[in-house]
């Protein structure tokens, strides 16, 4: 993630026509790069509250595209559906990356639904490979019920490789 301003300085500097964007750190990064190249947005969480466009209407400027915006709702329902998968839940692990923009504003609703719902969460950073997923599936298995991911683009990369450790270690996940 520390990469991409330069690496986005990079791309402009190339004189592309369009630049496409998967998550919110690369589209806020190619915004602060560039305010003339046509920025597309592929999958970004919240791009009003990002500063990325005006309005989902009008987005104004050089940005457009896709949202998959996560509202704070949506982590109480997640916990819900956690419960009713495993009734006596009382621990969640977490997998996210916390250098994610989107990640990061989830976690204060998340927290808050847990606490609604009685239900601890353990946090698993994930940020590069060199994380020792296993390790961490290890004690998931000791400390959590359940598992949740919190998509990024580069969890996203690793999904198979969490849902493999999921079943290996029987934790349900989403």
């Amino acid at each position: 993630m520390d990469r991409l301003p330069a690496l986005m300085a990079d791309v402009v500097g190339r004189r592309v026509d369009v630049i496409i964007t998967v998550g919110t750190n690369a589209a806020v990064a190619a915004r602060n790069a560039t305010r003339t190249t046509p920025i597309v947005l592929a999958a970004v969480g919240d791009p009003v509250g990002s500063g990325l466009v005006a309005s989902r209407g009008r987005p104004g400027g050089n940005v457009t595209g896709l949202s998959v915006e996560m509202t704070d709702e949506m982590s109480g329902k997640w916990l819900e559906l956690l419960q009713e998968t495993v009734p006596r839940l009382a621990t969640v692990a977490v997998i996210w990356n916390p250098d994610d923009l989107l990640n990061a504003k989830l976690r204060k609703p998340l927290d808050a639904a847990a606490q609604m719902r009685h239900v601890e969460l353990w946090f698993i950073g994930v940020r590069a490979p060199e994380v020792a997923l296993d390790t961490s599936f290890r004690q998931a298995q000791r400390q959590a019920q359940a598992v949740l991911m919190l998509s990024d683009p580069y969890i996203f990369q690793i999904r198979r490789q969490i849902a493999a450790l999921a079943v290996r270690h029987r934790l349900p996940d989403m």
